[in-house]
Formats: C-alpha cells, structure tokens, sequence
C-alpha cells in the first residue's frame, strides 16, 4: 500500500489554518483501509507486536513531535511512524497520536497495514518497509471555493511563489521538515498554506515529495 509523505494544504480567506485545541473523534482522511486486503489474526505474534509498539508510541515520540520504529521478525516485523504537524506542542502532540492509535485498530480491524490522518498527526504502521522511502500515493485533494478576479494572476504570482519558498524551507528545515506562511492573495483575501514531511525523509527526498504533488 502506498503512502503520501509529504501535504500540501491551502486555505483562503479568513480560514485560520492551525486549530490546536479542537477535540479529535475522527480521522481528517478517508478511511486509512482502502485496497488493504492483508490480515493477521488476534493475539497472534503479529497482533501482540503491533499492540505493543503503538502502546509506546506517544512516549517514544521526540521533541519535533516524531517516531519511528521497527519490531518483530520475518511475517511478523512492523514498521511504524508516528508524527505531528510542525507548529503542534508536543503534550498536544502526545494526545493525538494516543486518540490515533486506539482509532486506527478500530478503523483497520486486524490489517496488516494502514495509516491515518488527524488535523494535528498521522498514524502509519505496515508489513512492509516504508522508512525513509518516498512515495506521494494515495493523494487526497479538498477544495475550498473561493472567486478571484484573475486566478491566472493568483496562481502565477502568489500561490505558485509561495509554495515555491514553502518547500525550500521545508525541506532545508532540519527534522522537522515543515513550513507554513500567510499571503495577501488579489481582492484582498488572505491564503493560508502550510507543506510538510515526514521525518524520516531526505532533504532531497522532501524537496522531491512535495514538487510532484
């Protein structure tokens, strides 16, 4: 299964972007299951593994708010990340990944791969080895609609500039590899646009991610 390790997002218009004390019930994404057809059975050695590293996860996770791991043997070796958007604060951090890993069993019953996404954080673990590899599948796209008078002007000379400075600072960014920023776009709105990546990444790789998407 692939996965994205790199976001883009974008927001017009007044719609401030970072909401940090909004209680979280539900994965942000659809559901983290999709083409997954590859299961384990309960309490096997698999289940106990996965059980117990995501147990540990919110402990474990660094001051940049990201952890990464690999446990088990052969069938039954899982490969984890556990990371935060980059301006969350770690406590809230730590709550995120704990709501994410008790959610992700109850959306992924017994799948051996899945990952999910919060506003603040994002969940994956796999049977496969996914660390430090680049990959920009599956890609999710929500829109908010908003008229400009020339959107050739916006796209050319805001947008595109913005998430241009965006992604070098991302990816020269240290582990962290975030960047966000506010513009005044043309008839006077505001955009709002933040890029991230994984951790695990290469600057290059980084770089990479997020100009394909």
């Amino acid at each position: 299964m692939g996965f994205f390790k790199c976001l883009i997002i974008i927001i017009f218009q007044f719609y401030y972007l970072f909401y940090l004390n909004i209680a979280q019930t539900n994965f942000t994404f659809q559901s983290p299951c999709v083409g997954n057809e590859t299961e384990y059975s309960p309490n096997d050695v698999y289940d106990t593994n996965l059980k117990t590293v995501l147990s540990s996860l919110s402990r474990n996770l660094d001051s940049d708010g990201f952890y990464n791991t690999t446990i088990g043997q052969g069938p039954d070796k899982i490969s984890v990340i556990a990371q935060c958007r980059g301006d969350v604060q770690l406590q809230t951090c730590r709550g995120c990944i704990n709501n994410a890993s008790r959610l992700i069993l109850e959306k992924c019953p017994y799948k051996k791969s899945a990952f999910g996404i919060y506003d603040m954080c994002l969940l994956r673990y796999s049977n496969v080895s996914f660390i430090g590899t680049m990959s920009i599948d599956p890609r999710f796209t929500y829109y908010y609609n908003r008229n400009f008078s020339d959107p050739q002007l916006f796209y050319n000379q805001y947008l595109t500039p913005l998430l241009t400075r965006l992604r070098t600072r991302a990816s020269s960014g240290g582990k962290r590899k975030f960047a966000g920023d506010v513009i005044e776009a043309p008839d006077f709105q505001k955009t709002h646009a933040l890029v991230q990546c994984t951790a695990d990444l290469s600057a290059q790789g980084c770089y990479d991610c997020l100009t394909a998407v």
